[in-house]
């Protein structure tokens, strides 16, 4: 083989990733960096390390691998937050043995398991061997796959919405893994292959092997996945993780009606009858940290379905308003006994008064937004006297009707006497300390004028105790006629005591 065949050849193959870890986390420096549909192969180890082999000394070690080792991470170009990663298993070559193990306190029935058991079993090409007379077919399945979290580190015996240990039969070779992209790049790991797994995980494992994993990566912008997803050639698959049975299959169950309605636009009903009618609900792994369930939907049905709008309804925005024909509005009418060139020039003058009226459209189509403006002073004037004048309009009723009936004289002498001047007292005619008091008191009332009487000058002392006579008379402004006469007396008496000193004085 010549030297450009061979160099054609190396750069045909992908590129080979080899390096492991034991955690999904946005720290860990990438092992490569792929672009978008790129193959790339990943070399994986099994998940007890590579530590157990026919020697039966090493079967002991099985205890001290906790962690499950992970090929990657892959840095995936293009691939950032909120996007979905699709992985593509194109090949998984096993290698030549595999090992399965029994242990107590381990699977389903593991408290009825007094001792270890460890086998390590020969992969061929047409199946597994368990033992001379028992051959299993092979079944790889790639058990763990997941990107990083956005916060944070995740074991790898973990599963979650990162994806993580699923140990799932369906991520097997053909099928496309759909993750949820976290953070930027994706950051893709992948390991623990078994050669066979039954549905479930019943013992805890499966036959652990190495194996050469070769994958296309490629990005999906703007999914909405909240849980990994896997499409086979013949069925959609939802998975999901929880701390109890209950709670993971509700998941699944939910995440499969999410996507029948993102894919087909069904409504919730709708799909949850079909996904009950047609679904089939599994248990991919009992024994792990959480128990994982999945949905098994055939595709078989799910074409049959005609694909509709999302059922959530995305709202439609109009760009641009629909054009509407004034024609029959605009147009002229003929009618007898006019002229038409009048009609014409009225149906003009309608249609420039109706465009002035119109507002002008912005440059996205839609109609600006109008200002409540305040109406001005003149404005208001005007209303007023509109309805002062409505009012004058009006008809007359009641007392105003009556005087309108009568005469010119009876009606001035009515309003006369309706409109009759109250006599208000003038301030020089009252008595000092009267204002004041006046004004003190609220409300006011209206006071009896004194009566004039032609009395003598009265002395200093006199009107003093007139003047508190008077401030009495006040404070009690509704007296009554008893009260006039003794003031009347008490002012006669006054008045003769005054006579009788001038005449002494004389004499």
């Amino acid at each position: 083989m010549d030297q450009s065949t061979k160099q054609t050849r190396q750069q045909s193959l992908p590129r080979q990733v080899t390096k492991t870890h034991f955690v999904f986390g946005p720290n860990i420096h990438p092992a490569m960096s792929a672009s978008r549909s790129e193959t790339i192969r990943l070399d994986t180890q099994d998940c007890y390390q590579g530590l157990i082999t026919e020697d039966p000394a090493t079967h002991l070690q099985i205890q001290q691998a906790k962690q499950i080792p992970v090929t990657g991470p892959v840095y995936v170009e293009g691939a950032d937050i909120g996007d979905v990663l699709c992985v593509h298993i194109q090949n998984i070559n096993l290698s030549t043995t595999g090992v399965f193990a029994i242990r107590p306190q381990t699977g389903i029935i593991g408290q009825d398991i007094r001792d270890q058991v460890v086998r390590v079993l020969p992969i061929k090409s047409n199946g597994l061997m368990l033992n001379k007379s028992i051959s299993v077919p092979l079944q790889p399945v790639v058990g763990v796959i997941g990107v990083a979290p956005r916060h944070g580190e995740i074991e790898t015996v973990y599963p979650g919405r990162h994806g993580g240990n699923m140990d799932t039969l369906e991520i097997s070779t053909g099928a496309r893994v759909y993750l949820p992209v976290q953070v930027k790049g994706a950051l893709l790991s992948i390991g623990d292959v078994k050669a066979s797994m039954g549905d479930g995980q019943i013992a805890g494992s499966g036959v652990e092997t190495a194996a050469e994993i070769t994958v296309r990566v490629d990005t999906l912008p703007g999914g909405k996945f909240s849980w990994p997803r896997v499409e086979t050639k013949d069925a959609w698959v939802t998975i999901t993780s929880a701390s109890s049975v209950d709670q993971a299959s509700r998941l699944a169950v939910s995440e499969m009606i999410r996507w029948l309605g993102q894919e087909k636009g069904l409504d919730f009903e709708t799909a949850y009858m079909l996904v009950s009618i047609s679904g089939a609900l599994h248990i991919s792994q009992w024994d792990n940290p959480l128990i994982t369930a999945r949905i098994v939907f055939p595709k078989s049905i799910a074409r049959e379905i005609r694909s509709k709008s999302a059922s959530s309804g995305r709202p439609i925005f109009l760009t641009t308003l629909p054009d509407i024909s004034d024609e029959s509005e605009d147009s002229p009418i003929e009618q007898k006994g006019t002229d038409t060139s009048s009609v014409e020039s009225a149906t003009a003058s309608q249609t420039n008064e109706r465009k002035e009226e119109t507002p002008p459209q912005s440059s996205s189509g839609s109609l600006p937004r109008r200002r409540r403006r305040r109406p001005s002073a003149s404005r208001r004037n005007t209303g007023r006297k509109k309805s002062i004048e409505t009012a004058k309009e009006k008809p007359e009723t009641g007392k105003d009707a009556l005087l309108a009936k009568k005469p010119a004289s009876v009606s001035s002498q009515v309003e006369a006497s309706d409109k009759k001047p109250t006599k208000v007292p003038a301030e020089k005619d009252k008595e000092p300390g009267e204002k004041s008091k006046e004004t003190a008191s609220k409300p006011e009332f209206k006071k009896r004028a004194p009566k004039r009487r032609s009395t003598p000058r009265r002395t200093s002392t006199q009107q003093s105790s007139v003047g508190s006579s008077s401030n009495q008379q006040s404070n009690r402004p509704s007296a009554g006629k008893a009260d006039d006469k003794k003031d009347g007396t008490a002012n006669q008496t006054q008045s003769g005591e005054s006579e009788t000193a001038e005449e002494k004085k004389g004499g």
